[in-house]
């Protein structure tokens, strides 16, 4: 076996759940190329892995895939192991060079036996390290992979220049989700952030997806304060390092909450419409992990029921108080 060549082309969180089955394959098949195929956005994620020969970006529009297609021609693979793709993926990889296709995903496309069948709660990260151990794998642990390069930690340097802040002396807070159903309200963020400026020394860094700008530009006008800062500007890689300086991230089940995560940083986790024995941290009993699952999940339905559900308006903001205070608490002592 020469090349293996990774699919991941759905969500951030889906593609880092990739990382420790790409640490686990490298350690395996030092010699094997080892190749990944993201989401264009999520791409400067995985430029400085070191287990990883090349990366390819994907476009979703069926119009914009005959780049992707085009660069993957240039190569063979012996192997290709679907981590997470969606149905459009389907018009790539019928053009794609391989030997054997694999997936822990029940697409009709599959041969029955290169399909990875897991059933009850099983997190993101352990269906991919199962996947691979299908192919003679052993897994490394399960801790992800984020290491970012001088580029992001230039432009991250400069915002802490320019605004005055110091590592560890802010609380990142993520109010953005994909969905309504999987976010927070941003009026109980507003009255968590007067409570962190009130009692405690900390600033605050607000942050959001790149369509989700209106609540960030919202909650730094309303507390109009240098202590308030908006990170929206950054790059996705500059971004990743400014949450891992912080003493603490606050976020629901989302991209940004994976990226702290993946850098060991103590964080506030609330979930809504999703549990943590799928999404949640690679290993739910470490100390820095203070999760909050609302009541109004619904354990007997499945995940697309609960996404319909905005169980997030259960979530009190004292539930939410309560678990800064611990992680904060926390924070004081590493």
């Amino acid at each position: 076996m020469k090349s293996i060549l990774i699919v991941s082309v759905t969500g951030m969180g889906d593609s880092l759940w990739a990382t420790p089955a790409i640490r686990a394959l490298k350690k395996t098949f030092p010699d094997v190329s080892i190749d990944f195929l993201t989401k264009t956005p999520w791409v400067p994620l995985f430029k400085n892995n070191p287990y990883l020969n090349r990366v390819f970006d994907y476009q979703e529009k069926w119009y914009r895939q005959w780049k992707t297609i085009w660069e993957l021609r240039k190569y063979y693979f012996n192997r290709v192991l679907i981590f997470h793709a969606n149905k459009g993926f389907f018009r790539v990889q019928k053009y794609i060079n391989f030997d054997e296709i694999w997936s822990s995903q029940n697409f009709l496309w599959i041969q029955d036996d290169r399909r990875i069948v897991l059933d009850g709660p099983v997190h993101g990260i352990q269906k991919r390290l199962r996947l691979v151990q299908e192919i003679g794998v052993r897994p490394d642990g399960k801790q992800m992979d984020l290491i970012l390069g001088d580029e992001a930690k230039n432009e991250s340097g400069f915002f802490f220049e320019k605004s005055g802040l110091e590592s560890k002396r802010y609380i990142y807070v993520n109010v953005g989700a994909s969905s309504e159903t999987r976010r927070w309200p941003v009026e109980r963020f507003s009255r968590i952030i007067e409570r962190i400026l009130d009692e405690t020394s900390f600033s605050v860094v607000v942050g959001a997806g790149p369509t989700e700008g209106d609540w960030v530009e919202f909650l730094v006008r309303r507390f109009n304060t240098k202590r308030v800062l908006c990170s929206r500007h950054l790059s996705l890689v500059a971004d990743a390092n400014v949450i891992g300086q912080s003493r603490l991230t606050i976020t629901s089940d989302t991209g940004p909450m994976h990226l702290a995560f993946a850098q060991r940083i103590p964080t506030v986790a609330l979930f809504g419409s999703t549990h943590p024995d799928y999404s949640g941290p690679p290993n739910q009993k470490d100390e820095n992990c203070f999760l909050i699952l609302s009541p109004g999940f619904k354990a007997h339905l499945p995940p697309s029921q609960n996404e319909k559900l905005n169980s997030f308006l259960e979530i009190t903001e004292e539930m939410v108080w309560l678990r800064i205070r611990e992680a904060l608490d926390y924070a004081e002592k590493i």
